[in-house]
């Protein structure tokens, strides 16, 4: 079985690849510190937000699988999504990069960088359903990954991340039957329907979508016929708090080069991070519903002082 350690601090993160020599190092961000190829004990990094974000997402990073003469056993990441389970898979050499497979990985890589809504709209219905199918079995699997809910800065992540990329694999090789087909599909109504469930308000004169749910919610842009440009969402299972736009244009021409970066950091910290179109809050630290409600109204007086900004410019 693999080793995988969930590590929500970057301090630790390091001092554990010391330990687990050789390991690999997938999407270890916190913030503007990253684990990569230079701490010591790190024999793959994979790593694409912030400052790296011109990086190719680890689900794309195939060529590690020509590179290692042995798949690594061990690695370090800060949070789970398919993006990062593929990049496992290509290191642990689980996963043999085939034209299907790396057809996966790199519709993995585009639903990472530009969100869910994005595949579903553009992408989603012109591809073959056998691709489809394979690349939403994934996705689905990925939602139902169960960790340990605890305060601790490493968690034992081996057993539920093993027996998901296990499944993944055999979904990407042999495809997926019927039974698997109609749980997916369900799973996709669900999601709208959680959307609806969980969103606490819609700020139509800003365009900001608030939310609170255990359940990755941010590609829930339009909700009934109404399309929100932000999305917040506090995470009620662990404590985060993320924030989206639907895309990286409406990201920097609402908050500049950096996007939501910027008002992560105005009101988190510098250890909040992510990327242009998506962030969220340090790793290590919990925050409520209300923390969330100051990052809007921060947000909110930002939009509205730069309305004003305009209107002076104008007149």
């Amino acid at each position: 079985m693999l080793n995988i350690k969930l590590v929500k601090d970057f301090k630790k993160a390091k001092e554990l690849a010391k330990e687990l020599a050789p390991c690999g190092a997938i999407e270890c961000e916190y913030g503007d510190n990253v684990l990569t190829e230079d701490y010591e004990g790190v024999e793959i990094a994979m790593y694409h937000h912030g400052k790296y974000s011109n990086n190719t997402p680890p689900s794309e990073r195939w060529d590690v699988y020509d590179k290692l003469d042995k798949g690594l056993d061990n690695f370090i990441i800060s949070h789970i999504d398919l993006d990062t389970i593929i990049g496992i898979m290509w290191a642990s050499k689980i996963l043999k990069p085939t034209s299907i497979a790396k057809e996966i990985g790199r519709l993995a890589s585009i639903q990472d960088l530009k969100g869910f809504h994005y595949i579903e709209n553009e992408i989603l219905n012109n591809l073959k359903p056998t691709i489809k199918y394979r690349f939403l079995g994934a996705g689905y699997i990925v939602s139902n990954i169960e960790i340990e809910k605890t305060n601790d800065i490493v968690i034992d992540v081996s057993r539920p991340i093993h027996k998901s990329i296990l499944k993944i694999k055999d979904i990407i090789i042999e495809g997926v039957d019927e039974g698997l087909k109609n749980q997916v599909n369900k799973w996709l109504k669900e999601k709208e329907l959680d959307a609806l469930k969980y969103q606490v308000f819609f700020d139509e004169e800003n365009s900001i979508r608030i939310f609170n749910a255990d359940k990755n919610l941010l590609s829930a842009y339009t909700l009934d016929d109404k399309t929100s440009k932000i999305n917040i969402q506090y995470n009620c299972g662990n404590g985060s708090i993320t924030i989206s736009t639907y895309n990286e244009n409406i990201a920097k021409e609402l908050f500049g080069e950096n996007g939501v970066i910027t008002p992560l950091r105005e009101v988190f910290g510098e250890e909040a991070g992510g990327r242009i179109s998506v962030g969220g809050t340090p790793r290590n630290k919990k925050y409520t519903f209300e923390d969330a409600l100051k990052a809007y109204k921060h947000i909110k007086k930002k939009l509205n002082n730069s309305k004003k900004l305009i209107l002076n410019k104008i007149l």
